[in-house]
């Protein structure tokens, strides 16, 4: 392997290999000297959409599996033969071997996915190891989960947790085994919003930023994330909390995000240098998430909040932390 990030795939390995996670995978190890990364993480991941398939048509009741490991087609059966013990005990064992098929398909697909997570990651790896504790707590809520977002949420963890063994706690891994799609999908926009260099979501200057109205981010929404664990409910639960921009202080301000700065600086249009804007504040919980999650920002949100700015007085501009 020649990818930036190899020190960090061979500590992946080095952390599950010997605790029999990903055992579908480890074989393809050896072929990686020889091919191309993305290319054996492609076949990877298309066997492994063919056995979730045939898992699919045994649980189904069109196939079984024989003891050789071959597929064979069920014939139909009258009912008084579907509900005699040797049937019922035949389905049954069926069921217990094809949701172990499962978990072990949905690990393989997730550390796959946190192989992505680390292939461009130039990072030293660390001194520390990964507790069994937490890796095997990690390995009972990433096997449970076929969806292919939360897989690439537990993908993040596992990466994470590599990078930096012992940072991510057992009350986070508690609480995405309790995440449905849709909510990982809603604190992910969340977290476009959010800044890097202060974890704080600006709602905008003066009245919320047209972006969050029109796209229903209204107060109700935030007060569910609130509920939710993600947002401070010292901030969700007020109409309006604000935070003044002194730029006696600091002039420009910056504000950082995940691939963008936006730039504000004062005129003389802004009475006594400073100004107030509307903001919430990430959780404990929610900080932690969102380090780890590294979600890109939203552009169409950061242009809005400069247009605030610029009606506001201030003079504004977005650009990439290079430019």
């Amino acid at each position: 392997m020649n990818a930036p990030g190899e020190q960090l795939l061979i500590k992946l390995w080095e952390t599950i290999a010997d605790k029999g996670i990903g055992s579908l995978l480890k074989p393809w190890q050896k072929q990686r000297e020889g091919k191309a990364e993305i290319e054996v993480k492609r076949q990877e991941l298309l066997m492994l959409a063919q056995v979730e398939a045939d898992v699919a048509s045994i649980r189904s009741g069109q196939m079984k599996l024989l003891p050789d490991g071959t597929l064979s087609e069920i014939k139909t059966l009258g009912l008084e033969d579907n509900l005699l013990l040797p049937h019922v005990a035949k389905v049954a064992n069926q069921n217990i071997i094809t949701d172990a098929i499962r978990k072990e398909i949905n690990l393989s697909k997730t550390i796959v996915y946190a192989e992505n997570e680390l292939i461009d990651d130039s990072q030293a790896p660390s001194a520390e190891q990964v507790t069994d504790d937490w890796l095997f707590r990690w390995k009972e809520f990433a096997s449970k989960v076929s969806e292919d977002k939360i897989q690439q949420l537990w993908a993040k963890v596992l990466a994470g947790e590599v990078k930096h063994p012992g940072t991510t706690s057992y009350r986070l891994l508690d609480f995405i085994d309790k995440l449905s799609k849709s909510e990982i999908e809603d604190i992910s926009k969340i977290f476009s919003f959010v800044m890097t260099n202060n974890n704080l979501i600006l709602r905008g200057v003066g009245n919320d930023t047209g972006y969050l109205v029109n796209n229903n981010f209204d107060k109700n929404f935030f007060q569910k994330m609130s509920e939710l664990g993600i947002i401070s409910q010292a901030t969700a639960g007020v109409i309006n909390i604000t935070t003044e921009l002194d730029f006696s202080k600091y002039d420009p301000y910056h504000f950082g995000y995940n691939g963008f700065v936006l730039c504000v600086k004062t005129t003389d249009k802004i009475n006594d240098n400073k100004l107030s804007v509307l903001y919430y504040s990430l959780s404990t919980l929610g900080l932690e998430l969102f380090t780890m999650a590294k979600i890109p920002s939203d552009q169409k949100y950061l242009e809005s909040l400069a247009n605030d700015f610029t009606s506001a007085g201030a003079i504004s501009s977005l650009h990439t932390p290079d430019a």
